[in-house]
């Protein structure tokens, strides 16, 4: 289906909701390190149909058995000249919205690759807004403010985090992420140049890899799902709609039972908030032992002590995570909170737990 922007046969897919459009023509393709791009002049080779209808239980969450309904497409495309590499183009459609992702079949032409970016568009209809996380770069703690944005306004050099919430002028609500995420780098988005309102895929290279080395792999290899849920609220998103758990692996863990799942006060939320108390709240045992009475009186299974209640250092490799701050009495805490019928999650950072993993969990226990 060529575009004026993107010439040659390509391959696109379109997103429909309800009769209105969502996504138009989106092109697809791989672009391999030291081989032409695979996503043109393709012949089809065979197409599949299938339809699925089952329910599972879930171990966790409000609801326990879990509908999975879909309508699901293979397309199978070779390229029509010399290597003649292959590559499946899966969809699903659901209710609650779609998925897709490539995948590469065993071949002679394509045993192993490098894959320095896979140029899955997301065009949308029409001007739309997004809530946009923008760290400006792969390498982030992921954690910052969601600024509604129009679409438009997003540059191609452009590092959007996912999920990335989409709302369109007078509904749905769509919310774009990626889904079954093994042995393949993690999806950011940019805008398109000369294109309004679209995004492509950007995958987030390994630590110390250049950034045309963004997988390392060999045939046969699936990517990860790439999803589009759609709802006409925002809240339907995560009420009712059960996509991602169903494109994921099913829980590889044969005994749950030791999980417990449940709500927490937290102070890195609101710590230093409180009213009409006797001290100052903040990383101190009153502080604690308040939220820990916050927790008892509305039903939440857990007081979350986060970053600050043991010694640090210069160097966070050796923090002192054996022992707390005078301020924060862990042992009184733990005491007060078994009183209150309340489990405390401690924080720790993952380096100097790692150098004191065995001496720190026993403790911890």
């Amino acid at each position: 289906n060529p575009q004026p922007y993107l010439p040659g046969e390509r391959a696109y897919y379109r997103v429909i909701y309800k009769g209105s459009p969502i996504l138009t023509d989106s092109p697809l393709g791989l672009d391999f390190l030291g081989a032409s791009p695979l996503d043109r002049d393709f012949e089809v080779v065979k197409t599949d149909r299938q339809s699925h209808d089952s329910t599972w239980e879930n171990a966790f969450g409000a609801k326990r058995v879990i509908p999975d309904r879909y309508n699901e497409l293979t397309i199978s495309l070779r390229e029509k000249q010399p290597p003649g590499r292959k590559v499946d183009l899966i969809f699903r459609a659901y209710n609650e919205g779609v998925a897709f992702r490539y995948f590469l079949p065993e071949q002679e032409a394509m045993k192993e690759f490098t894959l320095a970016s896979e140029n899955t568009g997301f065009h949308f209809a029409g001007e739309v807004f997004g809530y946009v996380l923008n760290m400006g770069r792969f390498n982030t703690h992921n954690e910052g403010e969601y600024l509604r944005t129009a679409l438009m306004e997003i540059k191609p050099a452009s590092i959007i985090n996912l999920p990335l919430l989409v709302e369109v002028p007078g509904g749905p609500w769509v919310a774009l992420l990626e889904a079954d995420l093994a042995d393949y780098a993690g999806m950011y988005v940019g805008g398109v140049p000369g294109v309004a309102n679209a995004l492509v895929s950007k995958l987030s290279p390994a630590p110390g890899r250049r950034a045309e080395e963004a997988v390392i792999g060999s045939t046969p290899k699936a990517t990860p799902w790439r999803v589009l849920m759609v709802g006409p609220t925002p809240g339907r998103l995560i009420e009712t709609n059960y996509l991602i758990l169903n494109l994921n692996p099913p829980c590889a863990l044969a005994d749950t039972s030791w999980i417990k799942p449940g709500k927490a006060a937290w102070d890195w939320w609101s710590g230093s908030f409180a009213r009409n108390v006797n001290f100052k709240p903040g990383m101190n045992t009153p502080t604690m032992k308040h939220y820990i009475d916050f927790a008892a009186r509305h039903g939440l299974e857990f007081m979350l002590i986060d970053a600050g209640w043991y010694p640090t250092t210069n160097d966070s490799i050796n923090d002192d995570i054996l022992s707390y701050i005078p301020e924060v009495d862990i042992p009184e805490i733990l005491a007060h909170a078994e009183k209150k019928g309340v489990k405390v999650i401690l924080w720790v950072e993952w380096r100097p737990l790692d150098r004191r993993l065995d001496e720190a969990l026993a403790l911890y226990e």
